[in-house]
Parts: structure tokens; C-alpha cells; sequence
């Protein structure tokens, strides 16, 4: 089965409600047959990019918690299937099957 899958990052700096749920939306019309969520983690001394980077606008772990929230909200809403702590698929996937079999597993890899 080939299946578009679309990332979407968490924790991203001046990130609001607002602007992930207007991005939430533009995905819904993008319509791929998999989500996945990922966080950013500001990591400035492993990073060297991320120290151009101002903490002071990232969101806090409460609003990050809140976008994968809405994430499950919007995306189970519009007939995606949440199926487990990062992944959204659609209904007819393969994934599905597997988690209602207890077939499905995950490792380091994915």
C-alpha cells in the first residue's frame, strides 16, 4: 500500500492555538492518509542552530500538551483513527487493522 504521511511539529517557536488550529484545518484539506506528530525540542547545546533560536517564544508544555489535544480532536473528528501516541491514519488503513488484531507494534525505527 503506498501512503502519503504528513508530519506535523509541536512546540514550534510563536506557536499559538490559533495558528495550529488554522494548520489542523489546512491539513484536513490536504487530506493524507497518515499524521504523525512529532515535539521539538530546543537542544541548544547539541544544536548549534537552535541557539539562534529565542526559548522565550516557545510554548510552554501546557500549550503543547493543548495542540495534541486539538490534534486528536480535529483529526479523529474528520474520520482519522488515533493509533497510538504520534499517529493518525485513516479508517481503511492497514495500520487499523493491525491495532484491532493487537497486531500492531513499534519499535525505534517505527
Amino acid at each position: 500500500m503506498k501512503a502519503i504521511t504528513l508530519g506535523l511539529m509541536v512546540g514550534l517557536p510563536k506557536q499559538t492555538e490559533d495558528r495550529w488550529c488554522g494548520m489542523l484545518q489546512s491539513i484536513i484539506a490536504i487530506a493524507p492518509d497518515r499524521v504523525t506528530l512529532a515535539r521539538y525540542r530546543h537542544q541548544p547545546d547539541l544544536v548549534p542552530g537552535h541557539c539562534a533560536i529565542d526559548a522565550d517564544v516557545l510554548p510552554d508544555d501546557a500549550l503543547c500538551r493543548r495542540f495534541s489535544a486539538l490534534a486528536v480532536e480535529v483529526l479523529c473528528g474528520v474520520g482519522c483513527r488515533w493509533i497510538g501516541a504520534d499517529h493518525f491514519v485513516l479508517d481503511d488503513d492497514p495500520l487499523v487493522s493491525a491495532l484491532d488484531q493487537d497486531r500492531l507494534r513499534r519499535n525505534l525505527i517505527g
